[in-house]
């Protein structure tokens, strides 16, 4: 039956030209609606129609359950935080409070015994001086003395 009904509507359909002129003639043509039973093959309208309304209730009922997950574990989320609010902020006073009183109780710093005798604490000697570099000479001015003899 199905090949009937989609056989009447083949013919009631206004047939295409075979060989149309110009891309512009091709684009004002109008698309041809394909029927349900063309593209199920071997179902019904109305197999089709069915298995369409039970998979939107599937949609449905996915929306829902992804609602209800989100609301639980956004709750499951708000009581963790509010379950470790408490002992967070106890944790942080506490750590403030020895880091105050650590601060107010510096111990001495006795130094290093027998500071004199510790050659690491010795004074450097002085460096000895680098040789001058080849190209040094032209560009450190030369001050020359005064000459003390006449010229004759």
């Amino acid at each position: 039956m199905a090949d009937k009904g989609s056989r009447q509507e083949r013919q009631a359909l206004p047939r295409r030209q075979s060989n149309p002129g110009s891309k512009a003639e091709k684009a004002l043509l109008p698309a041809v609606p394909v029927s349900q039973a063309e593209v199920v093959p071997g179902l019904t309208e109305a197999e089709v129609a069915k298995l369409r309304a039970r998979e939107e209730g599937e949609e449905v009922v996915g929306d829902i359950v992804e609602e209800l997950v989100d609301r639980v574990m956004d709750a499951a989320c708000k009581s963790y935080l509010e379950r470790q609010c408490i002992p967070y902020a106890v944790n942080r006073a506490r750590e403030t409070i020895l880091h105050v009183v650590q601060m107010r109780f510096v111990p001495q710093d006795e130094g290093e015994p027998h500071l004199a005798e510790d050659p690491t604490w010795a004074e450097d000697e002085e460096p000895s001086p680098s040789l001058i570099d080849t190209w040094a000479p032209g560009a450190v001015p030369v001050r020359c003395e005064p000459c003390l003899v006449e010229r004759k």
